[in-house]
């Protein structure tokens, strides 16, 4: 177990350790998962961690936290792998999913736990890269461009809500057209990655 988690990069790395910590504090009733909340009238009133928060808790310890921490071990850590060279397109596409998941949950009323909505974003970015590789989820083994639709199904099946895993599919497929197929059907990338990223965090 310590050889496997020495082997996951320092981003998905730390924002897997701060999901578990805020479902343990929560879990164990340590502090209330009321603090962790996007509620806009206590965000006015200074409380900006929220902002934060809303996409890191994604509910106390249970099944359905242990799925979705293990669809995140699965695909994070690879998705930041290929942007390890990258490091300024990784911090752009991570600030343009949080932006457009905050919009978009805002405007279905589910801003208040976006991590759901967040992590499906960022899988469907990576699954869309690495269409032909295939993975199995609970044994049935699924093309990776089907993973995020696949995710979906077991949403319906496990009747749980499909919007945050709907508003996933759509902001990763925002990024996917802006920054990846736009460049291959138009030469032109509509999210540029700002110069002060590259020379601070590393060439492209």
């Amino acid at each position: 177990m310590e050889e496997f988690f020495s082997t996951i990069p320092p981003w998905s790395k730390t924002y897997l350790i701060a999901c578990v910590v805020l479902a343990a504090v929560s879990t164990y009733g340590i502090i209330s998962p009321a603090y962790y909340l996007l509620i806009y009238q206590q965000l006015f009133r200074g409380q900006i961690w929220r902002l934060l928060t809303a996409f890191i808790y994604f509910g106390d310890f249970s099944i359905n936290f242990l799925f979705h921490t293990l669809f995140m071990i699965t695909f994070l850590p690879n998705l930041e792998k290929m942007y390890q060279k990258k490091r300024g397109d990784l911090v752009v596409m991570l600030v343009f999913v949080m932006a457009l998941v905050l919009i978009f949950s805002t405007i279905v009323n589910r801003h208040f736990m976006m991590t759901l909505q967040f992590t499906e974003a960022l899988i469907y970015i990576f699954c869309k890269q690495q269409s032909d590789v295939i993975y199995r989820i609970w044994g049935i083994p699924v093309a990776a461009s089907y993973v995020p639709f696949a995710h979906l199904l077991l949403d319906i099946f496990s009747n749980n809500s499909i919007i945050p895993t709907l508003i996933g599919i759509l902001v990763g497929h925002c990024y996917y057209f802006l920054k990846i197929k736009c460049v291959l059907i138009r030469g032109k990338d509509y999210l540029p990655t700002p110069e002060f990223l590259y020379s601070s965090l590393g060439p492209q």
